[in-house]
């Protein structure tokens, strides 16, 4: 039988969970809003309908979590390992993510506006509903992953892979993208109006329903140059 958090309706604070073991642990409607989960482990534990948010992670381990319907906003995740996890309903707007492996990792109605992610192993990451507007991407590897209603308008990427990347019903209108390799990526209903690319590797790029305004590629008004040719 697994053992079972605290509700929402527990008396405010910080809870604690400093070298925990807290495997097959259930937080249904648990309250864990400022929470600091240091080297705990959570395998198989369960997160429900769940209020996270200013949560804490560092050197975790969370293999098997299972987490749904998840209020994160403003968290911080730091060395732990999320691959192979499915996350639906998750709240990430404003959170800072640092040294993660997301490999794998499943996102559904995803929210990680306004986030920060830093060093992440994110190949064949899933993000389904994907908000990532004004989020701010460094040292990420997206390589092979796959982004479907991706709203990334103001986001930021530095020193990506995307190399193979998928991106539909892309909004990356007012983002800046330098020093990413986007070689063999498909954008999908792009939107890229006032975008700047910036030593960005497009090599073998599919772009299908582009709308250009603006674009620039390192200094170039790609839609302006394009006028010039018809």
């Amino acid at each position: 039988m697994a053992k079972r958090g605290g509700s929402k309706d527990s008396p405010p604070g910080e809870p604690r969970f400093e070298g925990a073991d807290l495997s097959g642990t259930s937080f249904e409607k648990s309250n864990l809003s400022r929470a600091k989960f240091k080297s705990a482990t959570l395998d198989d534990a369960r997160i429900e309908d769940a209020a996270a948010s200013r949560v804490r992670v560092k050197n975790s381990i969370l293999v098997g979590l299972d987490i749904d319907d998840v209020d994160a906003k403003a968290s911080r995740i730091h060395n732990a390992d999320l691959s192979t996890l499915a996350l639906t309903d998750a709240n990430l707007s404003k959170a800072e993510l640092t040294d993660i492996n997301a490999s794998e990792l499943r996102l559904v109605d995803a929210n990680l506006s306004g986030a920060r992610l830093e060093n992440i192993e994110a190949s064949k990451l899933t993000l389904s509903d994907a908000k990532l507007a004004d989020a701010e991407l460094t040292n990420v590897d997206m390589s092979r992953a796959r982004v479907v209603d991706a709203k990334l308008a103001g986001a930021t990427f530095k020193n990506c892979d995307c190399v193979e990347m998928t991106l539909d019903d892309a909004n990356l209108s007012r983002s800046i993208l330098q020093n990413v390799d986007l070689s063999g990526a498909t954008l999908t209903d792009a939107k890229l109006e006032g975008a700047r690319l910036i030593g960005v590797d497009l090599s073998n790029v599919v772009i299908e329903n582009a709308k250009l305004e603006g674009l620039r590629i390192d200094g170039v008004d790609i839609a302006a140059l394009l006028s010039k040719k018809t």
